[in-house]
């Protein structure tokens, strides 16, 4: 299970770089975008699609280190309940990640005979962003599920955090 956690650990570092690179990437895309738009009075007509990229790829970091956006509307609750209900978001997560999966293959798999009304160019980069994204999120939930997620981490500590006090 040791080395399940380290592989997990090195796919949430993989996907950090990647997300802050698509990011980088797209803030020259707009730049550039901004000059054809003022300068030459031509637009690009594909610089967001990048972003998607970056982010799901965030979206799958998040998921490792619990540090989505959280809105606590419970009062605090006894220990047993607070992990059933840690364990029951853990769960919600892996489902709704297993179906961005299932989700983003099939649209992925449609998109490879389908270009974007505007370019022509084909929708299949861009949409095997879900796939790709939702494996790591998958594999991350897993291991929330399995390490359990440790009274009061919402937004708290990463999973990395945790893995290093075992």
């Amino acid at each position: 299970m040791e080395r399940f956690f380290r592989f997990n650990a090195a796919l949430e570092q993989i996907c950090g770089v990647a997300a802050a690179l698509c990011l980088f990437v797209f803030t020259i895309i707009v730049a550039i975008d901004v000059f054809f738009r003022q300068v030459i009075a031509t637009p690009l007509l594909w610089p967001s699609e990048m972003f998607v990229w970056s982010v799901l790829l965030g979206a799958a970091v998040c998921t490792r280190r619990n540090s989505h956006l959280v809105v606590e509307i419970l009062p605090s609750m006894p220990t047993h309940i607070d992990r059933l209900l840690r364990l029951l978001v853990d769960l919600l997560c892996l489902i709704f990640a297993l179906l961005v999966l299932w989700t983003g293959v099939k649209q992925a798999w449609a998109g490879v005979s389908r270009y974007t009304p505007m370019m022509g160019y084909p929708l299949w980069p861009f949409l095997v962003a879900l796939p790709a994204a939702a494996v790591p999120m998958v594999l991350f939930s897993i291991e929330r599920l399995v390490r359990g997620s440790p009274p009061g981490s919402a937004g708290g500590a990463t999973a990395g955090e945790e893995g290093s006090a075992a």
